[in-house]
């Protein structure tokens, strides 16, 4: 219903399905199937954005979320989105360093003069595998947003625990890191 309500208020306007972990084979599965329905009611949707909260590498969990974070496994997902005819938007996207199912103590707390050059070009890395799976599907993917600019001012230094994170392409004095290179350089 609100989809039909939202392009009763504005026909012109393109209604996008947004959700995270995009990556799990039976999420993206249950999304494909939910849109396939909706579309086949004749729900006006456009496209479907895919939230891309990535960690440097994936879990070794596989009952951790972060375990299925693959380009393989993203890739299905926009194919299956795009079998739709749907615009896929890649959405809140960051790489945050530190590896989900770790528990890390304060003292193995990321700092700036522990971001090293390794660490900068394991992200970098990881930005750059995932920026060739958009640019191959360039037809299907219509946008990629960051989930922030520099590192000063990300919602991964949000927590409690007072863990700080360097997740985005520009560092804490907004310079370019090894990440915006990565994505820039092709």
């Amino acid at each position: 219903e609100a989809f039909k309500a939202a392009h009763e208020a504005d026909p012109d306007a393109k209604l996008f399905y947004n959700d995270f972990y995009n990556y799990i084979p039976a999420k993206h599965q249950g999304i494909y199937e939910m849109l396939k329905g909706l579309l086949e009611q004749g729900v006006p949707v456009h496209g479907v954005g895919l939230q891309c909260h990535i960690n440097v590498e994936p879990s070794k969990d596989p009952n951790n979320q972060a375990y299925y974070q693959s380009v393989e496994n993203l890739e299905k997902a926009i194919e299956l989105y795009a079998s739709l005819g749907l615009e896929v938007h890649v959405t809140e996207l960051d790489v945050s360093l530190y590896i989900p199912g770790i528990t890390y103590t304060p003292d193995q707390f990321y700092t700036a003069a522990t971001f090293t050059e390794a660490l900068q070009e394991q992200q970098a890395a990881r930005y750059r595998e995932f920026f060739e799976l958009f640019r191959k599907h360039a037809g299907a993917i219509t946008s990629v947003t960051f989930w922030g600019i520099a590192d000063d001012n990300t919602w991964l230094s949000e927590f409690s625990s007072g863990r700080k994170d360097f997740p985005l392409l520009f560092d804490t004095n907004h310079q370019p890191k090894k990440a915006f290179h990565a994505v820039m350089d092709f």
